[in-house]
């Protein structure tokens, strides 16, 4: 594991993380993606998110229902929504992830719609 690895796995979080945001953006939900090369975390907050006061704003319930939409398409994260890319992981890998993260986002959109309209 040489720095040329480590600088592909940081690259490839990078393309990842991006197209995380793209998903964001598209799915008229307020939240956020932060992280540095392989790491990334999910915040169900209104962005900017630069202090851990900030991400405690989340709705907890969302951020599980985040964690449950992606392990029905089989992603398994951790439950409070931090994501590592791992060197074992290709481009299938991380296509399945970014649908599944998209397709999960839009769920937790459409609660969170849902328990407004409720409120």
């Amino acid at each position: 594991f040489d720095a040329a690895a480590v600088a592909a796995l940081n690259a490839t979080g990078d393309r990842v993380r991006a197209r995380l945001k793209d998903a964001i953006a598209g799915a008229d939900i307020e939240a956020v993606v932060t992280g540095y090369g392989s790491l990334m975390q999910l915040h169900l907050t209104a962005p900017p998110v630069t202090r851990p006061e900030a991400a405690l704003a989340a709705d907890l319930r969302f951020v599980k229902l985040m964690h449950l939409a992606l392990a029905n398409r089989d992603v398994f994260s951790s439950t409070r929504q931090l994501y590592v890319v791992a060197t074992v992981m290709g481009a299938a890998e991380m296509d399945h992830f970014a649908a599944a993260f998209a397709e999960s986002l839009a769920v937790v959109a459409r609660a969170r719609r849902a328990a407004s309209a409720v409120l």
